[in-house]
């Protein structure tokens, strides 16, 4: 019952778009093609044909039907606007132009206005601790004027690009995807030229995927963040170093260790301690193979925990030396290989001079 009301009310509108007085041809023209893309199901192409027909003559007709455009496409948050909008239009008429498809208009657009309301996006911008006056933020290529800053607006659910821009600093942009009827608070980072804050890419956590339309990264300054920007931050390697004394230490330890067990095994242990028990002790028949059993053992277990902790931490030297990045990055240069096995550790470098 709704569709057939619903196609009367958007036929009187067509008519309503066409005897308007004064209104330029190209207006009806965009608003005909834009209804037909629309009853279609070609809202992409059909909405904005309407939008630009709306700039041209703000018709009843023609509002009615882009708040309808609207609501097909999900854009709810202009949709309950321009319903909104002919509600006003409606209560400004005469009894004599309220009469007929006008009242049919402003029923649905109640029903609709009510409907939307629950599914509209609720999005809060908040600027930088420290941003200057006169920052000018954009929503989509719009200006957001100041009084819509640090206060909830409505917005369509879906991806939206805000840029932040202080008075002679660099644009900053910001990707932010919200779903229907969610309310939610974006910060925006605020640069200005006496910031001592490089220039960084700010990536969007919510992206998942680099926009393809926005082309090469590292020429456009990323998905978001200051436009032209270059990375330009290091990972410092000193930690690299450090935890490679430690891993060396540690292996010194080790050799040492295990040399001295060797030596007090072949020269006092086995001469003095022939035998095994069934737990596998020496049986030792004189007080120097006594005396030199728990030092080897002792030894033994050191020279074991020296190898394993200087091995692991050899390793974590040589992960550390790779992800690290210095400032400027060298075309050539030294890289660190190793291996652990084992019975022994190798450490090495690798590169082109």
């Amino acid at each position: 019952m709704r569709r057939l009301a619903l196609a009367n009310v958007l036929l009187g509108a067509a008519i309503w778009a066409s005897s308007a007085s004064a209104k330029p041809e190209t207006a009806q023209e965009l608003f005909d093609r834009g209804l037909a893309d629309m009853l279609a199901g070609r809202f992409a192409t059909g909405c904005p044909l309407i939008e630009r027909s709306h700039e041209l003559d703000a018709a009843p007709g023609t509002v009615f039907t882009l708040a309808e455009c609207y609501a097909r496409a999900g854009r709810v948050a202009s949709a309950v606007e321009r319903y909104s909008e002919f509600l006003r239009q409606y209560a400004r008429m005469s009894a004599a132009e309220k009469a007929g498809e006008h009242t049919d208009r402003a029923k649905l657009s109640r029903q609709e206005k009510i409907r939307l309301l629950g599914l509209v996006p609720k999005i809060e911008i908040r600027l930088s601790e420290g941003a200057p006056e006169g920052t000018v933020v954009t929503s989509d290529g719009v200006e957001l004027g100041a009084d819509r800053i640090g206060r909830p607006i409505p917005i369509d659910p879906g991806e939206h690009v805000f840029v932040a821009r202080a008075p002679g600093g660099p644009p900053i942009q910001q990707r932010v995807i919200i779903a229907p009827g969610e309310s939610r608070v974006v910060e925006l980072t605020v640069v200005t030229l006496a910031s001592d804050v490089d220039p960084l890419v700010a990536i969007d956590p919510e992206s998942d995927a680099p926009d393809e339309s926005a082309g090469d990264p590292s020429e456009t300054g990323g998905e978001s963040g200051i436009v032209g920007a270059e990375e330009k931050a290091g990972i410092p390697r000193w930690p690299a170093y450090f935890v490679g004394v430690l891993g060396l230490a540690g292996l010194g330890v080790g050799t040492g260790a295990g040399s001295f067990a060797i030596r007090k095994r072949n020269t006092e242990l086995e001469p003095n301690c022939r035998e095994r028990d069934t737990q596998g002790n020496f049986l030792c028949v004189n007080q120097v193979g006594l005396d030199a059993e728990p030092k080897v053992r002792n030894a033994a277990t050191v020279s074991t925990i020296g190898f394993a902790a200087g091995g692991a931490l050899v390793v974590t030297s040589i992960v550390l030396f790779l992800v690290s990045r210095p400032k400027e990055k060298a075309a050539n240069g030294l890289r660190p290989v190793g291996s652990l096995e084992p019975n022994k550790a190798v450490v090495g470098v690798t590169g082109a001079f």
